[in-house]
């Protein structure tokens, strides 16, 4: 007599031997971690393309010196940095991804990524930043994410990135910007995310995606808009998801959102 499984047990089954598959190439991928990064006592380990560096929550007030030459991520997060001082881009040529998000830094000063060419993703959220310089990004020039968000900035430099076309993810959102300045994107023609909501926006200036036209996602949920016209999305045909919670409006113009192809759009109090 042969032996059947209801559909149920058949089920954890095949789950249960998916869960040990996934366990088997996940571990056989990974190399069991080393300290590193001397007196900091950071772990490092190779986890599929990344040959990674854990300083994270190690109470530090300075970047490690002691960076092996082949770590393409580092995390620094979760520290008590002030300021960023380091000779890591001078030996860790490979880095791919840096994420400083919950410290304590202030500003970034220029050239934050000294001679590094590969970096792609830089992670400053959770910060008391409130000055960036113009040049901060100008080396990096195969960034794609820039996350900013909950700083105090205020303002931004008139051009985020130079030398750079690569941005496809930035968010400044939660950062008290006042205005944006027109230039903001000009480099950033394969973005495709942009978060700036809840800042202190009123208004944006007229045609300010004019070079962004691959944006699919937009967040400007801010509590100052009042007013939007059709200027401001000029440039702008490819977006699909806007988001535009917690406003004052309480009407849009017939054609505002003409030239855009919105699949979702999320309003509070509007009438369309």
């Amino acid at each position: 007599m042969g032996y059947t499984f209801d559909n149920a047990k058949s089920l954890t089954i095949l789950l249960c031997l998916y869960t040990i598959h996934i366990n088997i190439i996940v571990k056989g991928n990974e190399v069991p971690g080393t300290a590193c990064g001397g007196i900091a006592k950071c772990l490092c380990h190779k986890t599929y393309n990344y040959y990674a560096m854990d300083c994270s929550n190690r109470s530090l007030h300075d970047v490690p010196t002691d960076i092996p030459s082949n770590v393409t991520k580092i995390d620094l997060s979760m520290n008590n940095l002030t300021s960023i001082h380091w000779n890591a881009s001078n030996t860790a040529t490979q880095l791919k991804a840096i994420d400083l998000s919950h410290n304590k830094l202030v500003e970034l000063p220029e050239k934050l990524v000294w001679n590094n060419e590969n970096l792609q993703s830089i992670y400053l959220s959770m910060n008391n930043l409130t000055y960036i310089d113009w040049n901060a990004f100008i080396t990096a020039t195969k960034l794609k994410t820039i996350n900013l968000s909950h700083n105090k900035l205020v303002k931004l430099p008139e051009k985020l990135v130079r030398n750079n076309k690569k941005p496809q993810y930035l968010y400044i959102s939660y950062i008290g910007l006042k205005y944006l300045p027109e230039d903001l994107l000009s480099n950033c023609s394969d973005l495709r995310a942009l978060h700036l909501g809840n800042n202190q926006l009123s208004t944006i200036p007229n045609g300010f995606f004019r070079v962004t036209p691959k944006i699919e996602f937009l967040t400007m949920s801010n509590k100052k808009f009042q007013v939007l016209n059709k200027a401001y999305f000029h440039g702008l045909t490819s977006n699909h998801y806007l988001t535009l919670s917690g406003n004052r409006m309480t009407s849009l113009p017939v054609d505002v959102f003409s030239e855009l192809q919105l699949n979702c759009y999320l309003a509070n109090h509007l009438r369309y």
